[in-house]
């Protein structure tokens, strides 16, 4: 019988920064392995088309994103942007899946932006006007500087759906959301950390990443269980389905001893 098809989960990537994370980077004084620290620094600046970004194979497939981030300072209109992206790394094309830490209009807001290749765009912050909808106590949740925050982003094959989770030093729910999707994402073969198609200049943010997991789901091939086949010897296996030489007796040849 078939054995029911399930997902198995791989790991693509992962980080604790305790040894050189293999990430490239086109401005090395601003994106950097902290060898002391055991962290990966950054400092965003729009304008800067800076980035930071190691390949991936994802092969197409759902996956989830995990780590830790500390933003340290944020200017005015300062956002910091990690997560999955194309070879181009372009926060305004497709196709990208991007956690948005920002200190814009509304203060320090959390956001997670979807962009698929058609170059559609999906998003969401913890701004209560954006994801509140008829929700009660839904209050707008923002982060600190100097605070450590595990996130969390799932993108969902199956439900078309990516969402993101952020919790506190205490593991408490900050704040979480979803977005649905209009189709599948494809070519994902980055994990960056960028500013190209950010134009906004002296926006500094200023932290480090740490703890980077990144895992995908991939389809456990089905197969068929092997039918066990038993040599008879005796007139009954005429009426098995499961005999040698189609139902003949296989008899043993006796040992003649010559002496």
């Amino acid at each position: 019988m078939p054995v029911s098809a399930a997902l198995e989960e791989v790991l693509v990537y992962s980080s604790d920064f305790s040894s050189d994370p293999g990430f490239t980077t086109n401005n090395p004084s601003r994106y950097y392995w902290d060898v002391a620290n055991q962290t990966y620094h950054f400092e965003t600046e729009g304008g800067t088309n800076g980035y930071s970004f190691i390949p991936v194979d994802l092969e197409n497939g759902p996956f989830t994103l995990e780590y830790d981030i500390n933003i340290s300072s944020i200017q005015k209109g300062g956002a910091v942007r990690f997560g999955l992206t194309t070879t181009d790394m372009d926060i305004s094309k497709a196709a990208s899946v991007l956690s948005v830490f920002d200190n814009g209009q509304y203060g320090r807001l959390m956001g997670l932006q979807v962009i698929d290749q058609n170059n559609h765009i999906y998003e969401t912050k913890s701004l209560n006007s954006v994801y509140c909808g008829d929700m009660k106590d839904c209050d707008t949740k923002q982060y600190e500087e100097n605070v450590t925050y595990r996130v969390e982003i799932r993108y969902n094959k199956q439900l078309r759906q990516a969402n993101i989770k952020v919790t506190d030093p205490t593991e408490a729910l900050l704040w979480g959301f979803y977005v649905p999707l209009g189709q599948d994402l494809l070519s994902l073969n980055r994990l960056a950390i960028t500013t190209k198609g950010d134009y906004t200049l002296e926006n500094n943010a200023i932290g480090f990443i740490d703890n980077v997991t990144l895992h995908t789901y991939r389809e456990i091939i089905p197969t068929t269980e092997p039918t066990t086949c038993l040599l008879y010897t005796s007139d009954a296996a005429d009426d098995l389905h499961c005999v040698d030489l189609g139902g003949r007796r296989d008899l043993k040849k006796k040992t003649t001893h010559t002496y």
